[in-house]
């Protein structure tokens, strides 16, 4: 949370009180939305002279799993999925991730839990089309 976040930020990395308060915070980045949607998008255009970029998707769990079948938060934009490198069931959601040879963030997609590596790859791909992608077997496809 905005709020949790600000108590890291002050007690971490500014301990001797020359951190914006959290309201003027707050109020400063939702008015830079818009610069760091630029400046993302900026870094990723020079992300396409790297040699590669590599596609893949990670789950962002929001519960237990011995809640999540009972679980009222966030039913509209999550759900059940599988994760089948660590071998379970989770509620939550996913986030894909297209991230160049040397680290640079691309473009990313958050979906639901069970929506499919191929199908969120597609929008991923498409923010900073990139001519070398890798990608697990889950991203396997014709048309990718």
């Amino acid at each position: 949370s905005e709020r949790a976040w600000h108590r890291f930020v002050t007690g971490n990395l500014f301990t001797n009180g020359s951190f914006l308060e959290r309201s003027r915070y707050n109020r400063r980045c939702r008015a830079l939305g818009f610069a760091i949607k630029w400046i993302r998008h900026e870094l990723a255009k020079r992300g396409q002279h790297h040699a590669y970029a590599v596609v893949d998707s990670l789950p962002l769990p929001l519960c237990h799993t011995a809640r999540m079948h009972r679980v009222k938060r966030f039913q509209e934009i999550a759900d059940i999925g599988y994760c089948a490198s660590k071998k379970q069931w989770y509620y939550g959601l996913k986030l894909h991730l297209q991230v160049t040879d040397q680290g640079l963030p691309m473009g990313y997609v958050v979906t639901e839990a069970s929506c499919h590596d191929r199908i969120a790859a597609e929008s991923v791909m498409t923010q900073i089309p990139h001519p070398y992608n890798f990608g697990d077997k889950g991203f396997i496809s014709r048309d990718l």
